[in-house]
């Protein structure tokens, strides 16, 4: 017969520090290594099972998982001590039934403060507004330490760096995040790019923020001048509808085409002519022009029909004949009875027909070309021809002189004027100009058009006491040499 024996602890007798004695800890936060101790029975046999109480005594800290039991091996190992909020001594005490207790020392260590080693852009980079006006987001930066983990209470400065802008509120500290938030920052008050500064207490590198000023220039919407034609010493109001993108106030002057200048939107001219009148609407930041012709007349009504009035409308004597016709046949353009038909005045108008091709060049000289041909209802008695007869040629106030030979022909290779009539048939010419310039005569008694080219001339033709009239519409388009055509020369191609 066999026996088995088992030996069996007895009550505790001992308890002994195990572990997790004499540590350090920053302050707040619990030590390294839990506490434990070691509980054995008076035959130093270990005691499972035991009851172990363990408490913070001195440092106002605090403990988890007391009380705790002992293991197999005789050891309770508390959950965690976590030192008092002050540095220096802490202890915490360990007791098991009624033997005398251990005492644990820890000592508190003070935390040392975190070191700002970047700063970040957070958000409100690269936003566009409007000149002088404040960006819709905020623009914030972050301070973070070199375990990249946000830093509370790091100064933090905000400066304009370029565009002209201003920033409000720009020193702050960063907030409990580690974020830096700044005022408003406002745009520049010229459009393009703008830049922030942002930098943090002890960090060399700062952070730069961007933004874009945006501004649209105004917009005229119309600019009118009533009444044009004005007569001379009259006043002339000018309308100017503008309005402006963004909604700034508008200034608005007038550059008036007789050398004066101003802001009022009433002028009187002092001469008779066209004037170029522009109107010149600013934002402050740019400024778009926008003009028109102002005609300024004398009591003469607008002669030749064209619908503005001129100067080769001009009739001082009012015998039908513009002061211009009378001036290149030698009569007196201020006396009734003094006209190139022999004293006679002007007779009706009669029309005429006439492909017309015109070449300028505005800034040069001897360049300028006119050709035209057509046909007009002149009909000569038989046995008549044109021997001496003189013809006038006025193309917007431009006049040329022809003495014609029997076969109604006249000129040079340059300046000619070719006129065959046909019994029973309309009267056929031709004609070939050539003078010194021609350009300022078609500017001056035109419209423009959006191209800035004149837009009609009046070609009237007084031969053998008849007169003969027709507005011509001009086209021009750009050619070499800085010139402009309207018509095509194919059209004066011999077939």
């Amino acid at each position: 017969t066999s026996f088995t024996l088992t030996n069996l602890a007895g009550a505790p007798a001992s308890i002994t520090k195990f572990a997790g004695d004499g540590q350090s800890a920053t302050v707040g936060k619990a030590v390294a290594v839990a506490p434990a101790v070691l509980v054995l029975d008076s035959f130093a046999n270990a005691c499972p099972g035991a009851t172990v109480t363990f408490a913070a005594a001195t440092g106002g800290g605090s403990v988890s998982g007391s009380p705790a039991t002992t293991a197999a091996n005789g050891v309770a190992t508390l959950g965690s001590w976590t030192l008092g909020a002050a540095a220096g001594s802490n202890t915490l005490t360990a007791v098991v039934a009624a033997l005398p207790g251990v005492t644990f020392t820890a000592t508190g260590v003070a935390a040392s403060a975190p070191v700002a080693t970047t700063i970040e852009i957070l958000d409100g980079n690269n936003q566009s507004q409007t000149t002088g006006k404040a960006l819709a987001l905020p623009t914030r930066a972050i301070v973070k330490d070199a375990a990249k983990n946000p830093i509370a209470g790091i100064a933090v400065t905000f400066s304009v760096a370029t565009g002209g802008g201003s920033i409000a509120g720009p020193a702050v500290k960063t907030d409990a995040g580690g974020i830096a938030t700044p005022g408003a920052w406002t745009v520049g008050a010229l459009p393009g790019g703008n830049t922030l500064n942002a930098k943090a207490a002890g960090i060399t590198a700062g952070v730069v923020f961007s933004a874009t000023a945006t501004n649209l220039p105004p917009l005229i919407a119309s600019f009118t001048a009533t009444p044009n034609p004005v007569v001379l010493g009259n006043k002339i109001v000018f309308t100017v509808a503008a309005t402006d993108p963004e909604g700034a106030a508008l200034t608005i002057s007038f550059l008036y085409g007789d050398g004066t200048s101003g802001t009022d939107v009433t002028h009187t001219y002092t001469v008779v002519g066209k004037f170029r009148a522009t109107v010149m609407v600013s934002d402050g930041i740019y400024t778009v022009l926008e003009d028109l012709v102002v005609n300024v007349s004398t009591n003469n009504p607008d002669r030749n029909g064209d619908g503005i009035v001129t100067p080769s409308d001009k009739d001082s004597d009012g015998d039908g004949f513009p002061d211009q016709v009378e001036i290149v046949a030698g009569t007196n353009p201020l006396d009734p009875n003094s006209t190139p038909f022999s004293g006679k005045s002007a007779p009706p108008v009669q029309p005429m027909t006439l492909i017309f091709e015109v070449i300028l060049y505005p800034h040069l000289t001897s360049q300028d070309t006119i050709r035209g041909k057509g046909s007009l209802p002149l009909h000569l008695a038989a046995g008549d021809n044109f021997k001496d007869s003189v013809l006038y040629i006025d193309i917007s106030g431009y006049v040329q002189k022809f003495v014609l030979n029997a076969q109604g022909y006249s000129g040079t290779a340059a300046n000619n004027f070719g006129l065959h009539a046909h019994a029973g048939k309309d009267a056929q010419f031709a004609f070939r100009i050539r003078p010194e310039t021609l350009s300022p005569y078609f500017y001056q008694n035109a419209l423009l058009d959006a191209n800035g080219y004149p837009d009609h001339a009046v070609v009237e033709i007084y031969v053998k006491d008849q007169v003969f009239r027709l507005n011509v519409p001009l086209k021009f388009k750009k050619i070499a040499n800085g010139g402009i055509r309207s018509g095509s020369k194919t059209d004066f191609i011999r077939k």
